[in-house]
């Protein structure tokens, strides 16, 4: 901390700054375990669930997504960056997909790559709403 400045009769602008350093434990025996939930595609975009269900955190680097045709072939990859997820934590990404896209795909394939290890799922588009 500096000293006050002598501020009489001066106008002036105070701002409070709240600053929070991260600490990362780790756990003695540490799992590593996740799971792909509430895979939705709903006006053109995708939200993808992804719980932590292990005792350490999670740092997801990307999170691949393979939209695929009714043969299942991959028409288009799409990338989401990730992020930290805590032990416990349910998480949701998303990203955005063309009208054309949305009404194309029949099948979401799904690779979620953390620092330790790949997440993989498929699941059917099911009902959507394309606009």
């Amino acid at each position: 901390d500096l000293p006050p400045e002598k501020l009489e009769g001066r106008t002036f602008v105070a701002i409070a700054v709240r600053v929070g350093v991260p600490i990362f434990i780790k756990p003695d025996i540490i799992n590593i375990s996740g799971a792909i939930e509430k895979v939705e595609l709903d006006k053109n975009k995708i939200t993808i669930g992804f719980r932590n269900t292990g005792n350490s955190y999670i740092k997801i680097e990307s999170i691949n997504v393979y939209l695929q045709d009714e043969n299942s072939n991959s028409f288009k990859t799409l990338q989401v960056s990730g992020w930290y997820v805590f032990p416990g934590v349910f998480r949701r990404f998303s990203t955005d997909i063309t009208k054309e896209d949305c009404e194309k795909v029949k099948k979401i394939a799904l690779s979620v790559i953390s620092e330790n290890r790949e997440f993989k799922e498929t699941v059917d588009a099911g009902s959507k709403t394309c606009e």
